[in-house]
This record gives structure tokens, sequence and C-alpha cells, in this order.
């Protein structure tokens, strides 16, 4: 049992907590304890997460029949990689009390980690410059969009907003991260195809994943981001009404994905691709009844669930 007194702040408690499950799970040897380090490692580098940008586009570009799949979907990868990487070097933090790991990792690597993001950006632009002007002239402004939501570029506004940054505006995490997957995992390869075709249920399906991701990691952060002063979701209507939100956009995704299926919008195969919500759904569910607790292990699963839709697609294909 793990105790505190009253006052002691939960991320705390859900350190020690999680410190002492890895100590039992290796003592255990339920996990060969050469792979814990590989699991960290790809969570706090973002390889696991760039790896899950990759698969839903291999996802999103079958469902939409746009082809080159391949080529998206290492766009999407590098694109992903690049502007998480950089995001997270702004978030240090708040990481101190959310991910202290993944905060040390951050601030013993920084350079490496900064050349990595640039790298990874340049090549990103390179491969969708090989697709079509359209889809490097979108992924460009995407970047600089990117680039720009840690720096103060609402001048131009009166008010408090003057000298605000994007990422102050009230909630807008979720909803811009979503966007900004839903644009590189489904409009650019429409865009680079010229094909409309399940644009709509592709685009629903990876927004609304991600979206879902993104929230759900803000609820279990809750209390790292009241202390930095972060205005997330959760914080502006409660983790109450932001749980019931996730669920119910997960649920909206398996009905779109269904009712496109019967409507002969998409392939009926594209229907097992619900298996990928369904999975959050549980993973949520669980967390909400207390059998799947806040930490790494939780992180890793909800990770994979896009890693979850890439192979999905590629045994039903």
């Amino acid at each position: 049992a793990v105790t505190a007194g009253a006052s002691t702040p939960s991320w705390i408690i859900c350190q020690a907590r999680q410190t002492i499950e890895d100590h039992l799970a290796k003592k255990k040897r339920a996990f060969p304890s050469i792979l814990f380090p590989i699991r960290d490692f790809l969570l706090w580098s973002n390889l696991l997460l760039s790896l899950g940008a990759g698969s839903l586009t291999y996802a999103c570009t079958h469902l939409q029949g746009t082809g080159q799949s391949l080529v998206h979907a290492s766009t999407a990868m590098l694109y992903i990689l690049s502007m998480q990487i950089i995001n997270n070097l702004f978030t240090i933090t708040s990481d101190r009390y959310n991910n202290p790991g993944r905060a040390k990792f951050y601030e013993k690597n920084r350079i490496v980690l900064s050349l990595t993001a640039i790298i990874c950006g340049g090549a990103g632009l390179f491969l969708s410059w090989t697709c079509n002007l359209s889809s490097f002239f979108l992924l460009g402004v995407m970047s600089v969009l990117g680039l720009s939501y840690n720096r103060k570029i609402l001048f131009f506004l009166k008010g408090a907003f003057r000298d605000k940054r994007i990422k102050d505006i009230p909630g807008s995490k979720s909803v811009l991260i979503a966007l900004a997957w839903g644009t590189v995992t489904t409009l650019l390869p429409a865009l680079a195809a010229g094909t409309r075709q399940a644009l709509v249920p592709g685009f629903v399906f990876a927004t609304g994943l991600v979206f879902a991701r993104t929230a759900f990691f803000d609820v279990l952060e809750i209390q790292g981001d009241r202390i930095t002063g972060k205005e997330t979701l959760p914080i502006l209507i409660g983790e109450k009404r932001s749980m019931a939100l996730i669920k119910g956009v997960l649920a909206f995704i398996i009905l779109v994905l269904l009712t496109a299926a019967m409507g002969g919008m998409i392939d009926a195969r594209g229907v097992f691709l619900a298996g990928a919500p369904l999975f959050m759904f549980y993973l949520v569910t669980q967390n909400e009844k207390g059998s799947v607790q806040p930490g790494t292990g939780l992180t890793f699963m909800v990770e994979t669930v896009f890693i979850l839709a890439g192979a999905i697609t590629l045994i039903v294909t």
C-alpha cells in the first residue's frame, strides 16, 4: 500500500507508485528487464509516437485509396517526430511533474534531440516535395505553425491575448494536435493523389483517435498542468466531463466507420479499423475503474493504439 499525507500532491503519489510497480515487475521478471530501458527510450524519444503516426497514415491511405502509402507514412513519421521533440523541449517544466523521466532525458540530450528535430523536419519536407508542390507548401505551413506554437505571435491582437502564445489559448492543445495529425495523415495523401475518396471518414478516424489520446493524457497530467499554469481541456471542463467527451468521440469514430462501410464510402474491410478506438475505449474505461493505473505501462499501451490501426490494415488488405 502507498499512503501519503492529505497535502501530498497526487503526481508525487503517482511517481512513487510507478517506481514501486516497475521495481516489482523487474523482480518478478514479468517483463524481461532489458526491455524496460527500450520501452522508456521509445516513449521519451517519441520514436514510438512517430511510428504510430506512420502506422495511422498507412491505415488512412488504404482507407482512402490514395496510394503511395510508404511515402506518406514516412512523411508523417518525420513531421510528427520533429514537432513533438520541439514541443517537448518547451514543456520540460511541466514534465518535471508529469513525466520526470522524460524531463531528465530531454535535459541530458537537448543538443542531439534538437538536431534530430531539424533533420527530420527537413527530410519530411523533402519527401512531401517529391509528391507535389501543393503537399510541400501545406506541410511547410504546418511546420511554421508548429514552430510558432510556443512563440508569442499574437502581437497583432488587442487586450489580454496580445502577449500570448498559441499554446496559451485555453483548451487549444487537444484540438490543434488532432487537426495537425489529421492533416498530415489524411489531407496530405489526398492532396498528393488528387482525390477526395473517403476523405471525411479517414479524417474523422485520424483526428478523433488523436484527440482522444491527447485529451486522455491531459486528464492524467492535470496536476502538473495546474501547477505550471496550463489551461488544458480537463482543467476547463473538469475530469469527468473530459472522460465522457473522450468516450463519446471514440464511439462516434466507430459509428462513422460503420456508417461509411454500409453506405459504400469505404471498403467493407475498413470496419476492422474500429478495433483501434475500441481498444482505446477499453483502456479509458479500465483506468476509470482503477484496474489500469496511470504510469509508463498505460502510456505505452495508449501509444500503441495507432500502431494497432496500421497492423489491422496490413492484415486485412
